[in-house]
């Protein structure tokens, strides 16, 4: 697998979070959209993916308490090249998934507290290249 890494993050540090036996890993069905395909999203067609993915996260999670310290790192593989997304803006709607449910955020399934740096210590999207129909999104998140 080629990733595209962050400056701060070492292949090694991806490998050591990735095949961690404390790491929650889940797979999304496919590739997040883009920062500016989801801001022009339909705010209906926002609920409906929010909601999928929910459902997913929700099915490779063991349901218990909220992590309270929690680093993320999200791969996203599509067969198209994506720029790197240095202020990690992809990872919102995944977040905010990840996150304990709320009146403004009813799709969240309550596997980490909050999407605060109080909470959660480090996020990360890496973009990797796969072939035509095999776009996913893997979520790897790690107790701290």
């Amino acid at each position: 697998m080629s990733l595209r890494l962050h400056w701060f993050l070492s292949s090694a540090k991806v490998e050591q979070i990735i095949e961690s036996p404390k790491t929650l890993k889940a797979t999304i069905n496919e590739a997040v959209p883009l920062l500016n395909v989801w801001q022009r999203l339909h705010f209906k067609a926002k609920a409906q993916k929010l909601r999928l993915y929910a459902w997913e996260l929700r099915a490779h999670i063991p349901k218990g308490d909220a992590l309270q310290r929690c680093a993320v790192l999200i791969v996203r593989h599509s067969a198209a090249q994506v720029p790197p997304d240095d202020d990690n803006l992809i990872a919102k709607p995944i977040l905010d998934c990840l996150v304990e449910p709320s009146k403004r955020n009813p799709y969240g399934v309550g596997v980490i507290k909050d999407d605060s740096p109080k909470y959660l210590q480090g996020v990360a999207v890496l973009s990797a290249r796969c072939g035509a129909k095999k776009d996913k999104t893997e979520v790897y998140i790690l107790p701290l």
